[in-house]
């Protein structure tokens, strides 16, 4: 008969396996043999695990969390999450800048635009859910963060209380107000939130200082959006805006991507779409550019806006 391994020596056993991987996929030259380790040792025995893990960005930030949430799942074995979007931040901050950052999740690119931006600067972080922003003020806690302010409100059309649904542990940037995505993505009823216009959340003279200004609320950016757009056309020259844009969500208001695009226009932006696919690959590869025109894709888009 075989013996049985301990539990103990088991998670051994697993966190060895992770680490190794993550060492591997991090700070090997090169991508030999990258793939083929994420997609059939990472992701078939080892991401999918209920396990609490401390994920290590490229920049030196310490994050607690768990698999199998996705952020700290690709932020533990590549050192990033989101490159596309890590590269815009890297390539637009300076010492000193502003950055508001609407929804914030656990902090992954509140703590980047933190050591971008440095003590001079200044990160406004906003986050709706009560239990991620607890998540998100631990993270802060722990890298002794101090030049970003938080916010555990939603940014709405119009002030009022709003509900939050909370995702399940694969996936917390899941997590909304909107109830119609949340009976989509299966999103549990967290809290009762107050929501205000985005700048009766973070103070007017840093929305109109702000070099950038990330939007990522998971079905409610319409709702940003109206109780923003007065503010677009007084946004600073050189600002540049992330949002992702889910056009099934903005349906569900009665708009069309068309509609949502007409504000930036009228502001004097121009859109172009950010490549930003959850994938293994991606994050190995990291095909150039990430940028491009706003063309024909459907489904959810990472957008971007700039004026020329």
């Amino acid at each position: 008969m075989r013996a049985a391994i301990s539990p103990g020596l088991k998670d051994l056993a697993i966190r060895a396996a992770c680490a190794a991987c993550a060492t591997y996929l991090q700070r090997m030259p090169g991508q030999l043999g990258k793939v083929p380790l994420w997609d059939r040792v990472v992701t078939r025995h080892l991401l999918w695990r209920q396990l609490d893990i401390e994920a290590r960005s490229s920049f030196g930030a310490r994050f607690a969390g768990s698999f199998p949430d996705s952020v700290h799942g690709f932020l533990y074995f590549f050192g990033v999450w989101e490159p596309a979007i890590t590269a815009l931040y890297r390539a637009a901050l300076r010492p000193g800048d502003t950055v508001v950052d609407i929804g914030a999740n656990v902090g992954t690119h509140a703590l980047l635009a933190a050591h971008l931006v440095g003590p001079e600067g200044q990160v406004h972080a906003v986050e709706a859910s009560p239990w991620i922003h607890a998540r998100l003020r631990q993270n802060l806690e722990t890298n002794r963060v101090r030049n970003v302010t938080t916010y555990n409100m939603a940014a709405t059309a119009e002030p009022g209380e709003v509900t939050v649904f909370l995702h399940d542990g694969t996936n917390l940037g899941g997590t909304t107000i909107v109830a119609s995505e949340a009976a989509r993505v299966g999103a549990a009823r967290e809290a009762v939130v107050e929501g205000r216009p985005i700048a009766d959340i973070v103070p007017l003279e840093a929305l109109l200082a702000a070099r950038l200004i990330k939007i990522d609320v998971e079905g409610a950016e319409w709702l940003v959006l109206q109780g923003m757009r007065d503010l677009l056309p007084r946004l600073r020259q050189e600002v540049e805006i992330l949002v992702e844009v889910n056009p099934g969500a903005l349906a569900q208001f009665g708009a069309s991507l068309e509609d949502f695009l007409a504000p930036f226009k009228a502001a004097g932006f121009e859109p172009f779409e950010i490549a930003n696919p959850y994938e293994g690959r991606f994050y190995i590869e990291r095909p150039a550019p990430f940028c491009r025109p706003l063309g024909g894709s459907s489904g959810t888009l990472d957008l971007g806006f700039r004026r020329p």
